[in-house]
């Protein structure tokens, strides 16, 4: 350890905390060229210019992979300077330094990076493009925070997540567009929340879907336009909530074989049934099933929420549309407005020298376009 980094080490120790630094302890851990984190940025700066510590003999910035917390770290903000000096970051692991807010060009600099665990702090707010330039991400956990709500298109550019860990947060409202984006997902952790519904084909776009965990929220009734289908899903987990109706069809559409109910109010169990049509799920779970049949009655179309999301995004798409024609009509008037002013002006001049020929006074008449 140099003399700077012990240096600013024992400031850090003796818990001086207006004193801001941010350095590097560089080392191999797990075969993996890692820089241990520290910063103290009580007045919340993100324009650091660049980050203090010395690279292990033989190494540069460029052979940086992982990042972790360090022995002593507090941030609101996560400061730019960090993807921006380690461009070649596959693992982000930043628990536990006191985050809240997690702003656009964040992440810019990580195109490489694969794994992001952001879990631990007190995360309330991310702004919509965080993730944009972070295709390449294929775990990202955010459990142990303070989300309540998210962007509509946070994780839309990430094609390649398998894995979503939103446990112990404050959600309570599942929105569609969260979802959409990730195609290649296969598990998905929400529980410790409090959710009371999720909306109709909150997962239709995710049909790799292995494992959904919803477990300890506040969910009553289960229905199967919920996950559309999804013949990847195996596992699903709603232990500890206040479900007293489940709709059957989920197990036409899915290939689920366990399903956990622990706790619930129709059923206070679990049970696996890998055997075809899962008779032995059917007649485990009979009371969960009648229940919601005498509370939605089977003439209701299976696709009906399919059909009123397809409505939806045609009528916004209908509505972009007259948008533009409208602003394209407007322009078009601006445009025409000062052609008529001018041929108007043009027409007054010509009638004007007209009169004058008419009273006798000669003028010399001048072509006009």
């Amino acid at each position: 350890m140099d003399i700077k980094i012990a240096i600013l080490l024992l400031i850090a120790v003796s818990s001086v905390s207006s004193q801001e630094y941010i350095f590097c302890l560089y080392g191999i851990i797990n075969n993996t060229y890692t820089c241990n984190f520290n910063i103290n940025n009580p007045a919340g700066r993100l324009d650091f210019p660049t980050i203090d510590g010395s690279h292990v003999a033989g190494y540069t910035d460029s052979d940086v992979k992982g990042i972790t917390t360090g022995y002593i770290a507090s941030t609101a903000f996560l400061p730019p300077i960090i993807c921006n000096k380690f461009q070649n970051l596959e693992t982000i692991t930043l628990k536990s330094i006191g985050l809240t807010t997690i702003l656009n060009g964040a992440l810019d600099g990580c195109p490489l990076v694969s794994s992001i665990d952001l879990s631990s702090n007190g995360i309330k707010h991310f702004d919509e493009g965080v993730f944009v330039n972070n295709s390449k991400l294929n775990w990202l956990n955010l459990e142990r925070n303070n989300i309540t709500d998210l962007p509509a298109g946070l994780f839309m550019s990430l094609e390649n997540l398998t894995e979503l860990r939103l446990y112990m947060n404050q959600i309570s409202n599942l929105k569609i567009e969260w979802f959409r984006g990730l195609t290649s997902l296969e598990f998905v952790y929400l529980g410790m929340n409090q959710i009371q519904d999720i909306p109709g084909n909150t997962f239709n776009n995710s049909r790799q879907l292995r494992q959904i965990w919803i477990d300890n929220n506040n969910l009553e009734v289960i229905h199967s336009n919920s996950f559309g289908t999804l013949p990847a899903l195996t596992a699903m987990n709603f232990m500890y909530n206040q479900i007293d109706a489940i709709d059957e069809r989920i197990l036409n559409k899915t290939g689920i074989n366990l399903l956990i109910l622990t706790n619930n109010v129709c059923k206070d169990g679990f049970f696996s049934d890998d055997t075809p049509g899962r008779p032995g799920m059917r007649t485990f779970f009979r009371e969960c099933f009648d229940n919601y049949e005498e509370q939605f009655p089977a003439c209701i179309p299976d696709n009906l929420m399919e059909r009123v999301c397809k409505l939806e995004e045609e009528n916004i798409e209908l509505s972009a549309r007259v948008s533009a024609l409208e602003q394209e009509k407007e322009e078009l008037e601006v445009k025409f407005e000062g052609q008529i002013k001018s041929l108007l002006s043009a027409i007054e001049g010509l009638q004007s020298q007209i009169d004058e020929l008419k009273s006798g006074t000669t003028v010399a008449v001048t072509p006009t376009d």
